[in-house]
């Protein structure tokens, strides 16, 4: 079982950090699962303090990767409607995440700008 859970643990975690470079694949939390399936082995010592220290970090650059964005329409000119629908455009991101964050910001960023100005 232990190796079973090395070979998946290790695919989770080379499938996170390809996920961190194409928007196709998840990221941070894909490697922070195969991180704790590791941990669940007894080849490969871990402690709670390193999974506990990992889980904040691919918390905290989910975060910055759904709001990095919104502040770069805001600090390169954006309208109020861009930053707006680039919200709008990020939450429909998550959902369908095949097509990558950045797409849907910029989509709902044109969209929204363009029905309101009409």
């Amino acid at each position: 079982m232990d190796i079973f859970l090395l070979i998946i643990g290790f695919l989770i975690v080379l499938t996170g950090i390809l996920g961190s470079v194409l928007p196709v694949l998840p990221g941070p939390f894909a490697s922070w699962v195969g991180l704790l399936l590791l941990y669940l082995t007894k080849a490969i010592p871990i402690d709670w303090t390193v999974l506990g220290i990992t889980l904040g970090v691919a918390i905290l650059v989910s975060i910055i990767d759904y709001v990095l964005p919104i502040l770069g329409t805001k600090k390169f000119g954006g309208s109020n409607y861009g930053v707006k629908g680039s919200m709008v455009g990020l939450v429909f991101g998550i959902f369908f995440r095949s097509a990558g964050n950045y797409y849907w910001s910029v989509t709902g960023c044109f969209f929204w700008r363009t029905h309101k100005r009409s």
